[in-house]
């Protein structure tokens, strides 16, 4: 069999939707085609545009799609057009991609379905229109095809004009429906999404709606995850999805595409040092370094902005603290015996080793010049002491450290410590 040079067969503009619909009948088909030994479709991805979808008011990326393929050709006999039995019209004359596709076909639009090769009329589905490079025509059944065309690749030939309709006359529709009846946007799809556009909507869920995560929508079944809101508002279509996104007021989802598109900065500028011992943070950091979620990553994206705001929060809390914090000095000096200093017990935590429990006991001294000593005692035994209270301390001084983890602190060791009343 030798195939012709590729010819345009159809060039439509798809959105996200659209282009993995049709990304599964050019699989399915090419699938076919590699079975059959024909060659395959191509598919090329053109210019991108970005468009405001009315309904959710967020802009989202459409594309211009060109389908290539050609007709078969065997023993010098082309595939010039198929003729399909329609129920309501009679006969219905569908031209393949290629050198004949501007040629006449009038002759044909009451055909009887006759088979030139047997000289049979009677009721077929289709029949097939070849031609050859001297301007000979023939009109062939299916069932006539091996023998007409001395081949045992018929089936082939019958099955690539077949799917070459499919494509020829495929619309943006088509190709949404194809996605969605896969599952595209849930569980069983393959949907991907602009990581700002996706952050984007997930906020203006979470801003209507309130937060919801994963975990705690299966523990509820009355609420749905933020995640799961996002991506229907992306990926729903119908009365249904109109409703739900007039009703919560998510036509502004664009509103929130500065602030997402900060989430997703402040994501990928999560240090080493910070990911190092958070698989959390280190998906996120993933996640925006790639910029795109599908519905298994949904969770985590929709986490995003939350998590920094709380790092935000968190960084302003210990801003706040470390300026309101006293300045945090050693107190006395190596071998030195502190006498009845005022201190109070900040912290006591117990550990178990190898010469049985032991206490820590964490204090500070609040010196005369505006200073703190923080002051650790690790004491044999299990010791009582309150949390919060004041005690005057007896012990020696053992070290001062400065400790990356830990901070500023003098150990003491064999001490006494007497509650204050």
């Amino acid at each position: 069999m030798t195939i012709e040079t590729k010819t345009l067969i159809a060039a439509v503009e798809l959105g996200e939707a659209g282009l993995a619909g049709l990304r599964l009948i050019t699989d399915k088909l090419n699938r076919r085609a590699e079975r059959l030994g024909l060659d395959k479709v191509v598919v090329t991805v053109g210019a991108e545009k970005t468009v405001r979808n009315e309904d959710t008011g967020y802009d989202e990326k459409r594309y211009d799609v060109e389908i290539e393929g050609c007709a078969p050709c065997i023993n010098g006999w082309y595939l010039a057009a198929r003729i399909e039995n329609n129920e309501i019209v009679g006969a219905v004359t569908k031209i393949a991609p290629g050198k004949f596709a501007d040629d006449d076909y009038s002759e044909y639009r009451d055909h009887d379905f006759g088979c030139d090769h047997c000289s049979t009329r009677r009721r077929r589905n289709d029949v097939f229109v070849l031609a050859d490079d001297n301007g000979n025509r023939k009109v062939v059944g299916r069932n006539c095809l091996a023998d007409f065309l001395r081949t045992t690749d018929a089936s082939g030939f019958a099955e690539y004009a077949k799917w070459l309709d499919v494509l020829h006359g495929i619309s943006s529709a088509d190709c949404e429906d194809e996605a969605y009846g896969d599952g595209w946007g849930g569980r069983g799809g393959n949907a991907s999404f602009d990581l700002t556009t996706f952050c984007a909507v997930a906020r203006g869920c979470t801003v209507k709606l309130g937060w919801t995560s994963r975990t705690n929508a299966r523990e509820d079944e009355g609420r749905s995850a933020t995640a799961d809101d996002a991506l229907y508002v992306l990926c729903g279509r119908g009365a249904d999805h109109a409703r739900f996104i007039r009703v919560h007021n998510l036509e502004g989802c664009a509103d929130y595409t500065e602030y997402a598109a900060k989430a997703v900065a402040w994501a990928q500028s999560l240090s080493d040092e910070q990911t190092a011992k958070s698989e959390y943070l280190y998906t996120i950091r993933k996640i925006a370094l790639a910029g795109r979620t599908d519905y298994s990553l949904a969770g985590y994206a929709a986490s995003i902005g939350p998590a920094m705001e709380r790092d935000i929060a968190r960084n302003a809390e210990n801003a706040e603290r470390a300026a309101n914090a006293k300045t945090k000095v050693h107190i006395g000096c190596t071998g030195e015996r502190l006498r009845d200093q005022l201190v109070t017990v900040v912290r006591v935590r117990y550990c178990e080793g190898h010469y049985g429990v032991s206490t820590i006991v964490a204090m500070e001294a609040n010196l005369p010049d505006g200073t703190v000593a923080p002051i650790t005692w690790f004491a044999s035994g299990s010791k009582e002491f309150d949390e919060g209270a004041d005690y005057m301390l007896t012990g020696t001084v053992k070290s001062h450290d400065d400790d990356n983890r830990y901070g500023r602190q003098t150990k003491v060791n064999r001490c006494k410590l007497v509650e204050v009343n």
